[in-house]
């Protein structure tokens, strides 16, 4: 397994956990760490092993966003008179990060453990769900920084909240409690920070209780819809219904079901 400098990455019961690791810098996002992060994305899309992926953060915060400050290098680029280079290098790291999280064969689970801005919103609307602590807060804050939401945000939050939400989240740049969070139906289930790796465990444990093919092929073909018309959704269901008639867990599922006992999944 690669080791990291930014982040730390375990696996255990098939779940793997990437926890943001520079708790003196509320772990904000330097270079170093976003390259960090694309591998252990990378790692866990080439391990057919995992069957869910969380990502959290140490100490307080679950991300504090972008870290110019904290990043010498990235500093001088954002205030010098050319900000292409520093588009140059963002481009070369944020999409990997947003676009593999999405991309990825399993439940990805944002789990909130404190305050999360910026580039850590976005990151966390990259998930495919999200968990929150009770006294977490969160803030698309591009615009308190005379920026625009640029690693996903415009694309993701119209989708999970409403038009009219999303634009009252970007325009204000305002942070969102743990309970609207839940309440618009941004993040699934708030909990206290102690019980808060608990209840998000048991959300990875029920999706991992089905045929990881199953889940797989319909986080797939859900994302893949969202730039499709109801036509070619359908289209796109059927075909990838056939695969999974063809797997050995389905033969498994009616079988369990025919004798009245739980099914063993095999991933196959």
């Amino acid at each position: 397994m690669a080791s990291y400098q930014t982040i730390t990455y375990d696996i255990k019961d098939h779940i793997a956990t990437v926890t943001l690791n520079r708790p003196e810098r509320l772990n904000a996002i330097n270079e170093q760490m976003g390259l960090d992060l694309i591998s252990a994305i990378e790692a866990a899309q080439n391990d057919e092993d995992i069957r869910a992926f969380i990502i959290t953060g140490t100490g307080i915060a679950f991300c504090s966003g972008g870290d110019w400050k904290g990043d010498k290098s990235a500093l001088d680029l954002i205030t010098s008179p050319s900000a292409e280079m520093f588009q140059r290098r963002l481009r070369k790291i944020v999409p990997k990060i947003i676009t593999g999280l999405q991309s990825l064969h399993v439940p990805t689970i944002a789990m909130i453990n404190g305050d999360v801005v910026g580039l850590g919103f976005d990151i966390s609307m990259a998930c495919d769900i999200r968990t929150i602590a009770e006294n977490a807060r969160m803030s698309c804050i591009w615009v308190k920084r005379g920026l625009i939401p640029a690693s996903g945000s415009l694309w993701m939050l119209p989708r999970l909240v409403g038009i009219a939400r999303a634009s009252d989240i970007i325009f204000s740049g305002r942070f969102i409690m743990a309970e609207e969070a839940v309440r618009i139906g941004l993040v699934n289930l708030a909990a206290p920070l102690a019980e808060l790796k608990k209840e998000t465990l048991k959300l990875a444990q029920s999706y991992m209780a089905n045929p990881p093919i199953g889940v797989k092929l319909a986080k797939m073909v859900m994302y893949k819809s969202l730039a499709m018309d109801l036509s070619a959704s359908l289209e796109l269901s059927l075909a990838n219904q056939s695969i999974a008639f063809a797997t050995e867990d389905h033969k498994e599922a009616i079988d369990a079901w025919r004798e009245k006992r739980e099914p063993v999944w095999k991933g196959e």
